[in-house]
């Protein structure tokens, strides 16, 4: 009761003073004549004093040092014919960009899209496929390929001999899906792309989820329609079936698919893959059906053989594992864990051969998050 009395007062307060200032609208108000004036979508350049945003259609880049705008990277206005773009990320070495248009929502992060690529060498732009929308379109690290997802199948695009290659050919709608999650990875461990390059760009580690005895569920959609349509998707409840997951890795050049072993046990959940900086290591995070077990699988990309570098045991449950979670360093073998071990959630320094090696934060109080790793002075 005092929340609503207090958000009543709140917006009498508001109200008050914008009428003691003058009248307003309600298209005023639909507009954001009371909306906070902020910053929104930084990007850093690699070089560290720069970042860009987006404004309308136009990709702007500001200096950090003066906050002033010092050019524009990409201007949809000026394209003939205009082209509206709704989001965009940059190849690694910032000479291109992929422009998102087009989205269409799935769920809470997924969604599908038309993907174009910007060179910002040779202006020019190229639209990924023309085969329909794709899912998650991601550069490869050296920036020369694109890998994406459609209709739960998996692709990867040459940009040099604009060829596109298709890996995988068992994706069907609420049965097997290639490179994406299911709705329950999705919904509980937080993302919407699952693969990842290899370093080397020359390999595309990804998750197949055979979701076909996962039990379906149907939902009412209302889209500004009279009546509703009924979406059924595999949705398991609480102690139900879930889906079967595995990991495997493509290799680009002799176009073999390898199968990582993550052990006979298939009810578990697999909540990250990770590439360490060693081009053949992929790092598979193993979680058991409670969730206070977990384990970190290094494993062979040529063979798929792995073994277990790190475990960790929590009476009641592992806190949700991240990106964070892991954060390998440049020398291929140390890497920092974010772990709860000890009660309070501290950063630990690990090797792949010799196991822990030395806490690096310590006491009664927690890291939050990891916002940077000095390599040279050994900084976090």
């Amino acid at each position: 009761m005092r929340r609503i009395l207090f958000i009543m007062l709140s917006m009498v307060f508001v109200a008050s003073s914008a009428f003691a200032q003058g009248t307003f609208s309600y298209k005023e108000i639909k507009d954001g004549v009371f909306k906070s004036k902020t910053v929104n979508g930084v990007r850093s350049m690699n070089n560290g004093k720069e970042y860009t945003t987006q404004v309308g259609n136009k990709i702007i880049k500001y200096s950090y040092k003066s906050g002033k705008e010092v050019g524009v990277i990409f201007d949809g206005d000026a394209q003939e014919p205009k082209f509206s773009f709704k989001s965009y990320e940059f190849s690694g070495d910032e000479k291109q960009i992929m422009l998102i248009t087009d989205i269409k929502p799935i769920y809470r992060h997924s969604y599908t899209a038309e993907n174009y690529i910007y060179n910002l060498e040779s202006k020019s732009l190229i639209k990924l496929s023309e085969d329909g929308k794709q899912q998650v379109a991601t550069f490869s690290p050296d920036g020369t390929k694109v890998a994406y997802v459609r209709d739960n199948n998996m692709f990867w695009y040459d940009i040099a001999s604009k060829t596109t290659t298709q890996f995988t050919f068992d994706g069907k709608f609420n049965f097997i899906l290639n490179g994406i999650p299911d709705w329950v990875y999705e919904e509980e461990f937080g993302f919407s792309r699952a693969f990842a390059w290899s370093p080397n760009s020359d390999a595309i580690a990804f998750y197949r989820t055979d979701e076909e005895n996962v039990e379906e569920y149907d939902m009412n959609m209302f889209k500004n329609e009279l009546y509703p349509t009924v979406y059924s998707f595999k949705y398991p409840k609480a102690g139900e079936q879930n889906s079967i997951v595995s990991i495997l890795v493509y290799n680009l050049g002799d176009k073999k698919t390898t199968t990582v072993d993550t052990g006979v046990e298939t009810d578990i959940y697999i909540p990250r893959i990770k590439w360490s900086t060693d081009n053949n290591q992929l790092i598979v995070f193993r979680m058991n059906r409670l969730q206070n077990q977990l384990d970190l699988l290094m494993a062979n990309a040529q063979t798929g053989e792995s073994k277990t570098v790190y475990t960790e045991k929590e009476e009641k449950y592992i806190e949700r594992v991240t990106d964070e979670t892991i954060t390998f360093l440049p020398d291929g073998d140390r890497f920092i864990i974010k772990s709860e071990k000890d009660d309070f959630m501290h950063l630990y320094l690990y090797s792949l051969t010799k196991g822990e090696l030395n806490a690096i934060t310590s006491g009664d109080w927690e890291v939050t998050s990891i916002l940077g790793v000095d390599n040279k002075k050994g900084l976090v």
